[in-house]
């Protein structure tokens, strides 16, 4: 699409801008979200702890 002077130019520019930070924040909303349930998820099945518990010490 032309562009009728620099100014549009500059404009069009600004709205990317916004509209790309818009999205990595949905993105990064997302992807928090995603792992609050994955952590939520983890506790539910009761994995086993990365480290060895003082019991199994002895």
């Amino acid at each position: 699409m032309p562009w009728d002077s620099v100014e549009d130019l500059k404009i069009n520019k600004l709205q990317v801008a916004d509209e790309l930070k818009v999205n990595q924040l949905q993105v990064a909303g997302f992807l928090l979200n995603l792992g609050q349930k994955a952590t939520r998820a983890r506790s539910t099945f009761n994995l086993q702890p990365s480290t060895p518990s003082p019991s199994t010490l002895d």
